[in-house]
């Protein structure tokens, strides 16, 4: 599933408001109107908090919690947080495999490692002046594409591509036998009956011997 990607508007705005969120749990309160400076009040702002407030000061507590709300009412007001919460939460699923969460410290997950390292190899097969290596492609699409890697779609897309891979030959359906075989994907591939099918394309027989 898709979602939407956050905006730099969003990130700012989550940044902001982890970090107001911070600072008045530390004892620091937003400016007034007109003033630019956080005003440092110490434990005192958690103490008015959770302690009953005696009535002299119930109009200061109210005027903190006023301005509080206020600071972060504006700042989610700036930008779309729960697009960038669910950005986040996003990168963080292990599924996605974006980042490495065995890791200490932020780094890609192995596999994006793993995709730009074949990319560096690809781009090597595919330079038209590499000497040392060179990419043999079948005739039908090497003349049709002028990237290596539109090629390699086309032949991994079409439709006849294990025909094309492997071949009608009697030699091309060894070919399909003993690659089974030798990754273990089908293990009837093992079987004679199966094994004569293939190589003559004829039906398996079951009273053949």
């Amino acid at each position: 599933m898709k979602i939407t990607r956050a905006t730099p508007e969003d990130i700012n705005a989550l940044a902001d408001l982890a970090s107001a969120v911070e600072a008045m749990r530390d004892g620091n309160i937003p400016p007034e109107d007109g003033e630019d400076e956080w005003e440092y009040i110490g434990p005192l702002l958690t103490d008015l908090l959770r302690s009953d407030i005696p009535p002299s000061q119930q109009e200061e507590v109210i005027n903190i919690c006023r301005r509080c709300l206020l600071r972060l009412f504006e700042i989610a007001d700036s930008g779309w947080l729960m697009r960038a919460a669910t950005n986040l939460d996003t990168v963080f699923m292990p599924e996605n495999q974006i980042i490495n969460l065995e890791a200490d410290t932020l780094e890609t997950h192995p596999s994006i490692d793993q995709g730009w390292a074949d990319t560096a190899r690809l781009d090597w097969l595919a330079d038209p002046e590499n000497t040392i290596g060179k990419v043999m492609l079948p005739g039908w699409c090497s003349g049709e594409y002028d990237s290596l890697r539109d090629a390699i779609d086309a032949i991994i897309n079409s439709p006849t591509y294990l025909e094309r891979k492997y071949g009608k030959t009697k030699a091309g359906r060894l070919f399909v036998i003993f690659e089974e075989i030798f990754n273990n994907k089908e293990k009837a591939a093992a079987g004679k009956d199966v094994t004569r099918s293939l190589i003559t394309g004829q039906p398996i027989n079951k009273e053949q011997p």
